[in-house]
């Protein structure tokens, strides 16, 4: 079976809360992966009044998504751009921010850390070996964002998980707010066979299934090239919708 259960695990985890701008639910399910590899973030308490809520969606290992989700909120309220109220650009270079902090050594020790913390029981699962030097070589993160402001909804969105936006009334009463990153679309395609790789059954290099995460340095590795020229790369794509 691989790193498959012959039934799935359906035990739940949830939790909610709610602040004086949103109420707000959050629920996981491991499924019939033999290992949780998501996570996820749910706070309200950001300055400014700001609410952040992710989603981390791991392959090959959980050593990535649980990483973001122990780092992500605490670099994003550093940056000069969200001090500024720029939340747009702050998210960009907030998902940047996490692919080069986790190449740094104190990253990689931490790597190593949830690895060994957390275990692996499925040898075939993937994930990384507490010996690597490389930890986030072979294992990453779908990173989905959404940080509500006093007046807008904004976005950012790396890989394949999804957000979708719902309103009691309008014109439009439920629309995305993030396109999927897969290898086989025409923009995806055309920048990783610029960046020497290849497309083969909608995966890259025949084996990834998504097109952009946080980790998975082993297709970011092109000499000369911008981070957001890799194969695989972290840079997002940011929307924003205005309250109502």
């Amino acid at each position: 079976m691989g790193p498959y259960l012959g039934t799935p695990n359906v035990e739940k985890e949830s939790e909610n809360g709610n602040s004086d701008v949103c109420k707000w639910g959050a629920t996981s399910m491991q499924g019939w992966r033999k290992s949780q590899e998501d996570a996820h973030i749910s706070r309200t308490d950001l300055p400014d009044g700001v609410c952040c809520f992710a989603v981390f969606d791991g392959h090959g290992g959980k050593e990535v998504s649980i990483w973001v989700k122990e780092h992500f909120v605490n670099e994003l309220v550093k940056l000069e751009e969200y001090k500024s109220r720029r939340y747009g650009e702050a998210l960009k270079t907030c998902f940047r921010r996490m692919d080069v902090m986790m190449e740094e050594p104190e990253g990689r020790a931490r790597l190593k850390a949830i690895s060994v913390e957390h275990g692996n029981p499925d040898p075939f699962a993937g994930g990384m070996s507490p010996d690597s030097d490389t930890p986030a070589q072979h294992c990453g993160c779908t990173a989905t964002v959404i940080l509500i402001s006093q007046t807008h909804i904004f976005c950012a969105n790396s890989g394949d998980s999804r957000v979708v936006l719902g309103r009691s009334n309008g014109a439009e009463m439920c629309f995305p707010l993030s396109d999927d990153h897969k290898p086989d679309n025409a923009e995806e395609k055309a920048r990783i066979e610029a960046a020497g790789g290849f497309v083969e059954e909608n995966r890259v290099n025949g084996s990834l299934a998504l097109s952009r995460a946080l980790g998975d340095f082993e297709y970011k590795g092109k000499a000369n090239i911008n981070f957001t020229e890799q194969a695989v790369t972290c840079d997002p794509e940011v929307r924003q919708v205005t309250r109502q």
